[in-house]
């Protein structure tokens, strides 16, 4: 590995990057702007030179980020290629990355993310751009990303509604969990009669805005010891507020699924149910 005066710089290594992943954008960015990489270090895969074809698996690197030696032709994926930049800036980390349990567990959160990084982060395509860069769809890694969101927004919401005691009854998690994991389901039912081809993609973009509004209120639930004076009915307003932003965020994602206004005609309607599901005391 070349480095560039003891500074860590891998020279010559070039990432091919998903332009219209935000997260992918993010971080190749920070390893050329921090120094990781030389200012050719990353290149968006839809813009792949003509010439590196004969050297890049095209389909693999949609899934797993490919890293090219520009002057070798010699091209790492995924996780290897993550490895190399990092342990080139910080070689004390080369006994983790070479660590069998460590490169297991680290694999297996690379692909949760990677195959699910277009429900996460939905955006417009770049326009203009040579080829599409979507990962290979696995159903093991999304089932995992529903399960992940469902207990994630279960444990948020089961703490928050603490804050509206006395105007939303208390429940329990037990509740709570039948509510996220209840959306699944009639949004499931609800896809089937849309476009049953689209199910899975739009289940995780529709997790994902759940996810979201967790994220909103765990701030607010983290800190409400600095708000003793706010009462019950401030915490409702607020989670009202969060959930109106939830709307206009499902119904963003939705466009761009290219699905119908239905989808959240029928989320809304299952927001009512869980607003009568809520009141009920005991569960």
């Amino acid at each position: 590995m070349q480095k560039n005066n003891f500074m860590g710089c891998l020279q010559e290594h070039t990432l091919l990057y998903d332009a219209d992943c935000p997260m992918c954008r993010i971080y190749t960015g920070a390893f050329v702007k921090h120094g990781w990489l030389d200012k050719q270090g990353r290149q968006p895969f839809q813009q792949m030179p003509e010439d590196w074809n004969a050297v890049i698996d095209e389909q693999r690197a949609q899934s797993e980020i490919a890293l090219i030696n520009r002057t070798t032709r010699k091209v790492s994926y995924g996780l290897d290629a993550l490895f190399l930049i990092i342990a080139n800036k910080l070689p004390g980390l080369t006994p983790l990355f070479a660590a069998r349990w460590f490169r297991w567990v680290m694999q297996r959160i690379y692909f949760f993310i990677s195959y699910n990084r277009k429900v996460i982060a939905a955006v417009t395509p770049v326009q203009g751009m040579l080829r599409e860069c979507v990962p290979a769809y696995s159903f093991k890694y999304r089932m995992a990303y529903l399960a992940f969101a469902c207990l994630f927004t279960t444990v948020i919401l089961n703490g928050y509604s603490t804050l509206m005691t006395g105007i939303v009854p208390a429940g329990t998690i037990y509740r709570e969990f039948l509510v996220c994991g209840g959306q699944m389901i009639f949004q499931g039912i609800a896809i089937q009669f849309i476009n049953k081809e689209k199910r899975m993609d739009y289940l995780g973009n529709m997790m994902t805005v759940s996810v979201i509004g967790a994220l909103l209120l765990l701030p607010v639930f983290l800190l409400r010891g600095l708000f003793p004076m706010i009462p019950a009915t401030g915490f409702v307003a607020y989670f009202l507020l969060v959930a109106g932003f939830m709307l206009i965020e499902h119904m963003r994602r939705v466009k761009l699924l290219g699905l119908g206004l239905l989808l959240s005609i029928s989320w809304i309607v299952y927001r009512l149910i869980v607003l009568a599901i809520v009141s009920i005391p005991q569960l």
